[in-house]
């Protein structure tokens, strides 16, 4: 309930898109992660699609779920 009540609010706000973490995450496996979600970004890529292919980066050098699932992406394109 806490979770939908913040994301309202971001988009009551008007933000578009939000990325989302179901858990506390690891700090290393979240920054690389991140790294290669915001490249995928600059370069032109939709949110969803640059989750994607950075989830699918972290796979390769963190196979545990728990490094890499946490995160979403919800909202529009």
């Amino acid at each position: 309930e806490e979770l939908l009540g913040l994301m309202r609010g971001f988009f009551a706000a008007g933000v578009p898109t939000i990325v989302l973490s179901k858990w506390a995450v690891d700090d290393e496996a979240t920054s690389s992660l991140m790294k290669h979600f915001y490249r995928r970004m600059i370069a032109g890529e939709t949110p969803s699609a640059a989750m994607r292919s950075a989830q699918c980066d972290a796979m390769r050098t963190f196979p545990h779920p728990f490094f890499w699932a946490s995160f979403s992406v919800t909202g529009r394109p």
